[in-house]
């Protein structure tokens, strides 16, 4: 394989950038078919807890360095971006990006997402101390996710 063939690849995979398949859809559509609404938003929570244990947050980071760390992985698999506030009771979490109706995006994909993010931040938080409290669904949009981590 030439150079230039690797390259056209490379520019391929860099032009295609998180968009979501086919196979993606039909994934999410097929597990929603064949789980119970439960078991299906337990699937992809533990899909997010698995993507926060193979990307570990930095130690003794402060809010912005991990919200830095996040984007980072987020950036990395097509999934939007994450913006951190403290909160008086916890960490606010406002995640825009990665959970619209893309082309290939199924009617199941903003209920799968929502419960992936929670999974990952959740399992984040939980790893950095946070182990006694909770992740939770705030708010979400087209476009956007809230969840709050705290009390």
């Amino acid at each position: 394989m030439s150079l230039a063939m690797i390259r056209s690849g490379a520019n391929d995979l860099d032009a295609w950038g998180g968009r979501p398949s086919a196979l993606e859809s039909l994934l999410t559509e097929e597990i929603f078919a064949q789980a119970t609404e439960e078991q299906g938003l337990s699937f992809f929570a533990a899909v997010g807890a698995r993507i926060a244990a193979r990307h570990h947050l930095p130690e003794n980071a402060g809010l912005v360095e991990l919200e830095v760390a996040i984007n980072h992985v987020w950036q990395e698999l097509g999934l939007g971006r994450v913006a951190l506030t403290m909160a008086p009771d916890g960490i606010a979490i406002d995640h825009q990006g990665g959970t619209g109706g893309g082309a290939a995006r199924s009617e199941e994909w903003p209920r799968a997402a929502a419960s992936m993010l929670q999974g990952a931040y959740a399992a984040w938080f939980q790893a950095i101390g946070g182990a006694t409290l909770s992740t939770r669904l705030v708010k979400q949009t087209k476009d956007r996710i809230v969840l709050h981590h705290g009390l």
